[in-house]
């Protein structure tokens, strides 16, 4: 996989984390922390002056097979507003209002780039981000 992944996130009853990498158009996934399997639900606790490792695993949707998988961090301050958007989702954890709120996005912005480029509160570019 060329070029520079870019994750960003949405904050509400629910985390939409955005995908672009290189050139290819922006993916995008709605994740909630009440529907996370292994808990503690949430990610790691870093400081702002330190980056979250992480793999991602981008998988071709018809067919089930890996399609790229490369490592890349989140900064700090990144990691941060994640961990507070996820301390909303768990002190509501209200799947319901998550998913209307997911579908509403979804009519009102027909392109994952549409509804990042409306709603996107936290972006990483190459690694770093604010």
């Amino acid at each position: 996989m060329a070029g520079s992944a870019s994750p960003l996130y949405l904050a509400g009853v629910v985390v939409v984390l955005g995908i672009k990498i290189g050139a290819m158009p922006w993916w995008d996934s709605p994740w909630m922390a009440t529907r996370q399997i292994a808990p503690p639900p949430g990610l790691s606790t870093v400081t702002p002056d330190q980056h979250m490792p992480l793999i991602m695993i981008l998988v071709d949707d018809d067919t089930g097979v890996i399609a790229g998988m490369r490592g890349h961090s989140w900064p700090g301050p990144f990691n941060h507003g994640a961990q507070q958007a996820i301390a909303t989702q768990l002190a509501d954890p209200d799947d319901d209002a998550g998913s209307a709120q997911v579908d509403t996005w979804y009519r009102q912005y027909l392109t994952p780039e549409a509804l990042i480029n409306s709603l996107a509160t936290h972006q990483v570019v190459g690694g770093y981000g604010t």
